[in-house]
């Protein structure tokens, strides 16, 4: 377990990443000024992340977009005039 420190505007910008690394055990303390003002750490009995590996590298669907549009441009009016 190590701490890490970062600033609050780092925090705020990484929330996510720095969630799991409290899943993984460690500490964070957000500082303001060089000073410390939180500390984040685990909850008791909090749960280990599934998967690291489904946070850390989303996959991509490249055909999604292909897919919406054909769902857009094809759509009716409920009423069923065009």
């Amino acid at each position: 377990m190590s701490d890490l420190h970062l600033t609050e505007y780092d925090l705020a910008q990484s929330l996510a990443r720095v969630l799991e690394e409290v899943l993984r055990g460690n500490e964070v303390v957000v500082e303001r000024d060089s000073r410390p003002v939180a500390v984040i750490r685990p909850a008791a009995g909090a749960p280990e992340p599934s998967s690291p590996s489904a946070t850390a590298n989303p996959l991509f669907d490249l055909d999604y977009g292909e897919g919406c549009e054909t769902v857009v441009f094809g759509r009716r009016p409920f009423n069923g005039v065009r």
